[in-house]
């Protein structure tokens, strides 16, 4: 399907929507969804903050997951919370950000998760594109310079992390910090052109704005058939494949969600591209999913789409200023958000950062 004829379709679909909200709302009266978006995000951040004080923020496993802190430590410098902050800042500092005097090539990397007692196992670079985020959000709303300076030194660490692979640049997942070896993979989530851009014409760093670039023409080349973005990249595939692409999807099987949340951190960067999401999610709106065929737009599976999924997807929607996807993809968000806060699943942490960072987009950017 074209992407004109495609958009077509997504526009009438979101008119066929918003009457039946209206009608709803008519019928149903209640709450707005302002007003109920504001009391999710304030029931969310009071168990967020009950779990801290308990400090109950381990999985089943045991371990404190990075990218849950992170997105938590980004969602308090946007919201002005400063314990949430402060707390979140502690944790990071403490346990994730790798800062040992005898180790100067690890300096600045984050590891992806901890358990008390047991050593680091891992850097992560979605974790440190999180961290960074944040700090460099928060130096400014709390006025802490030297949350600037580990942003900036959290991102030449992940800066560290690239490669050329088979005559393809990437930034590798992870570094082994038992093994002292890098992944020979990566994944489309751990790239952030717009973030990487920002910070770089912010501190005037050439190497980040190179990065940030090669980032963007990354999200060029994992387009998809069908819309979406590939979510593999595997150079060394092609000594053994040669017909084999370095970024693919797995059995063309690509979430929704992991997919708008690229999208979603390269607006700036490639907005056509990330208009290409939104209007994908937009055309089968009325009975979202979780996974599709990266080739042919068909649903895999037949899982409704979740809050992981919803939740980047509404803030696609408010980045690229899109006021009826804005809405639809909210009411849908709510509703599927409204047992989030009486949960327990193991990744309920996560699920609940997620939700606050789509709550506080569409109330800071109406």
């Amino acid at each position: 399907m074209r992407l004109s004829k495609q958009a077509g379709v997504a526009g009438a679909v979101i008119a066929a929507v918003l009457l039946l909200l209206w009608l709803v709302s008519l019928l149903f009266p209640g709450p707005s969804p302002s007003e109920r978006a504001k009391q999710l995000r304030d029931t969310l951040t009071q168990r967020v903050m009950q779990q801290v004080q308990d400090h109950a923020l381990a999985r089943a496993d045991g371990y404190t997951y990075a990218v849950d802190v992170g997105q938590l430590l980004i969602f308090a410098a946007r919201q002005g919370d400063r314990e949430l902050y402060q707390a979140m800042h502690a944790i990071a500092l403490e346990h994730l950000l790798i800062h040992d005097a005898d180790d100067p090539y690890t300096h600045g990397f984050v590891a992806w998760r901890y358990k008390p007692g047991q050593p680091l196992d891992a850097s992560g670079t979605t974790e440190a594109l999180r961290l960074a985020q944040g700090l460099w959000i928060g130096s400014d709303r709390f006025e802490k310079p030297k949350d600037r300076n580990l942003a900036h030194d959290i991102l030449q660490g992940y800066a560290r992390h690239q490669t050329v692979d088979q005559g393809f640049w990437m930034i590798r997942n992870y570094f082994n910090l038992q093994t002292r070896a890098f992944a020979n993979n990566s994944y489309l989530i751990d790239y952030d052109p717009d973030l990487l851009a920002d910070i770089a014409q912010a501190t005037n760093d050439a190497n980040l704005e190179q990065i940030a670039q090669q980032s963007a023409a990354l999200m060029k080349h994992a387009v998809t058939p069908a819309g979406l973005l590939h979510a593999v990249i595997q150079p060394e595939l092609t000594t053994l494949m040669p017909q084999v692409p370095p970024i693919f999807s797995p059995n063309n099987i690509e979430h929704l969600g992991n997919v708008a949340a690229v999208a979603q951190r390269s607006v700036q960067s490639t907005p056509a591209h990330a208009q290409r999401v939104l209007d994908f999610a937009m055309a089968h709106v009325t009975d979202l999913k979780t996974y599709y065929n990266a080739q042919t737009s068909e649903a895999i599976f037949d899982t409704p789409a979740t809050i992981n999924t919803l939740a980047p997807l509404l803030q696609l929607a408010v980045k690229l200023q899109d006021h009826r996807a804005q809405e639809v993809l909210l009411a849908l968000f709510l509703q599927r958000a409204q047992r989030l806060p009486q949960a327990s699943h193991d990744t309920w942490l996560h699920d609940a950062s997620e939700a606050l960072l789509a709550i506080q987009a569409v109330e800071q950017h109406p």
